[in-house]
């Protein structure tokens, strides 16, 4: 989430708190969250979910612009359904099944065409610490990935798993590779005709953490 989108929020919940000369302890419990979540919020570290900043609006009776800032400085806002995984279909990658919440995005962090983005939730250890099980990222759609980029890959299985997507180009490989050091998670290389059952599906462009 930016700088600027954080700053707004903390500026409008403080103002809002003001208002009904409440506590962040007693705003927590009037929506159901931890103390703890609201003071990560009012210090910008963390950004609320979208159905958590539906219960704010609710409850403070105004918009979600209202609350992300004035009306000279207003976020725009996408919201797009989180996934447990994408599966890959008959002709096609199935990236609307098993919605698990939705997820606000910036249109500032949209560079093209919308709809070639998706929200998936990080499942497993491989990619710790930089990636952790529960961690939400934005996936560009795309069958190209610079070397070096975490992407969402799909290899001889129906599921597919983020890795980090290593090759040289003109050369007849490519390699899936974990970040954790765990014995638990190898490096995979792909060569020859195998690599016809290796496809990239997006591209890792934004973590989204919730503290």
């Amino acid at each position: 989430m930016s700088d600027n989108i954080n700053e707004n929020l903390v500026k409008m919940l403080k103002s809002y708190l003001d208002d009904k000369d409440m506590t962040r302890e007693e705003l927590g419990q009037a929506i159901g969250v931890p103390y703890t979540t609201v003071a990560s919020w009012m210090q910008g570290k963390s950004y609320p979910r979208a159905k958590t900043m539906e219960k704010l609006a609710d409850y403070f009776g105004v918009t979600i612009s209202d609350l992300v800032g004035d009306k000279t400085d207003r976020p725009h806002y996408r919201v797009y359904p989180v996934l447990g995984e994408i599966t890959a279909g008959w002709d096609a990658y199935t990236f609307a099944e098993e919605k698990i919440d939705d997820e606000a995005i910036p249109d500032s962090w949209i560079t093209d065409d919308p709809e070639n983005y998706c929200v998936l939730q990080i499942r497993g250890g491989s990619m710790m610490p930089e990636l952790k099980s529960g961690d939400r990222v934005l996936l560009h759609k795309t069958s190209h990935v610079p070397s070096g980029t975490i992407a969402c890959v799909l290899y001889d299985t129906d599921k597919a798993t983020l890795k980090r997507v290593v090759y040289r180009p003109g050369e007849d490989w490519l390699e899936l590779l974990p970040i954790s050091n765990s014995p638990e998670y190898a490096p995979l290389r792909i060569e020859g005709s195998d690599l016809e059952k290796c496809k990239v599906v997006g591209e890792v462009v934004r973590l989204i953490r919730k503290y």
